[in-house]
């Protein structure tokens, strides 16, 4: 496990986190991601194995939700991990959205067969083509193959 979570943590810098550096650069903005603070990254890969790993006795997130438990209402501190697009509802909006009737600026789905295979995988839906215009628009000269992610399940 330990092994793995090094690898995760290598590999951060060329997926997620360059998103979130570039677009926040695009716009002037200066994120702050305080679980990645060092020390905070040193204590958790020095915290027992078995304290990460999900159980009936410890759910996602159990050692987070301990540090807050009194802080926040049980009913929010420990309810089911949901992916966020999931637990924010945005799943819904964003797929309501980009399935509309296509507006001017938005894919068609012949425009979608035709720009699939620029990515590899080939992009899936109308939100990752919107998501995959809006990033080449805004980045120009970003090799959108290694920024653009697949925010959505197909």
């Amino acid at each position: 496990m330990h092994g793995e979570l090094l690898d995760t943590l290598d590999g951060m810098h060329a997926g997620g986190l360059q998103r979130v550096d570039r677009v926040a650069g695009a716009h002037g903005l200066e994120p702050r991601l305080p679980f990645l603070d060092l020390d905070v990254v040193e204590l958790a890969m020095a915290l027992p194995p078995e304290w990460k790993l999900i159980s009936e006795q410890r759910p996602a997130k159990w050692l987070l939700r301990r540090a807050f438990d009194g802080w926040l209402p049980d009913e929010v501190l420990w309810r089911r991990k949901e992916q966020f697009g999931e637990g924010t509802g945005m799943n819904d909006v964003l797929g309501e959205h980009f399935s509309a009737v296509p507006k001017a600026d938005e894919a068609t789905p012949d425009e979608l067969r035709a720009a699939a295979p620029e990515l590899d995988p080939p992009l899936r839906t109308a939100e990752e083509l919107a998501y995959y215009r809006i990033f080449s628009d805004a980045l120009p000269g970003i090799n959108a193959q290694r920024t653009v992610g697949r925010f959505v399940e197909a």
